[in-house]
């Protein structure tokens, strides 16, 4: 549903939708909308380009942000068990995917970063380590909401992702 079919349905008013999305909104979001909120957040970080890569044939990278020959490739990972411990699967993807989106975009100097809603565990702290992958766990994401002000009508504009590279 677009912001509009809810207030339809819902009848509430628009302003609902422009309301600040918090840590406590972030961990009850489905994937989809989990990494709708993570292209969100990086594009009002300033990154000229941030789209969603398509939910199969992703090449293990959920979005991609970048401006001119900068970017950042994220792993999106979600739960909804509080104080959820994350292994290190999305590590792996991201440190898998970026060779892909290497050759898509030549010459562009990618980081990869992992995002969660949760908490990683220590074997994936570990190999995000070992792999140069930044990890943003809880804190850090509730500290990204604070510096960034993210609505339901930005989620909204990031939903659909992009349908093939």
């Amino acid at each position: 549903f677009a912001a509009t079919e809810f207030n339809d349905v819902l009848d509430v008013g628009d302003d609902v939708f422009d309301e600040r999305l918090t840590i406590d909104d972030a961990v009850c979001l489905e994937h989809d909308y989990f990494e709708a909120l993570t292209a969100a957040l990086w594009a009002k970080r300033g990154f000229r380009t941030v789209y969603r890569t398509p939910g199969s044939g992703d090449d293990f990278v959920d979005v991609v942000a970048k401006t001119q020959k900068v970017g950042e490739l994220i792993q999106c990972k979600s739960s909804s068990v509080p104080g959820a411990r994350l292994d290190s699967e999305g590590i792996e993807d991201v440190v898998t995917g970026a060779a892909s989106f290497k050759a898509r975009h030549p010459g562009t100097q990618f980081k990869l970063i992992c995002i969660a809603n949760q908490f990683f565990n220590d074997n994936a702290r570990r190999m995000a380590g070992l792999n140069a992958v930044e990890l943003i766990e809880q804190d850090g994401l509730s500290q990204l909401l604070k510096q960034h002000k993210v609505t339901m009508n930005d989620l909204d504009r990031h939903l659909k992702p992009i349908e093939s590279f």
